[in-house]
């Protein structure tokens, strides 16, 4: 996926486009779906959700969907 496209964060869910026109998942909280992008854009290594401040393990496999199913 292209982490540096237009991308929204509205209550912990992500959308894509400049105006969020589609829905890509819902993170656990908001802190958490920022901290996926921060991890994307940045290519940060990050194998667990104790390697990150507000990121489930559930958080990291939909990053992971996310990151495959857009590619």
């Amino acid at each position: 996926m292209d982490w540096t496209q237009p991308l929204v964060v509205n209550d912990g869910t992500l959308y894509a486009g400049v105006n969020g026109d589609r829905w890509l998942g819902s993170f656990s909280c908001h802190r958490a779906a920022l901290e996926a992008l921060t991890i994307k854009r940045h290519h940060y290594h990050v194998l667990t959700s104790s390697d990150t401040h507000f990121m489930t393990e559930g958080d990291l496999d939909l990053l992971e969907a996310i990151d495959f199913d857009e590619c």
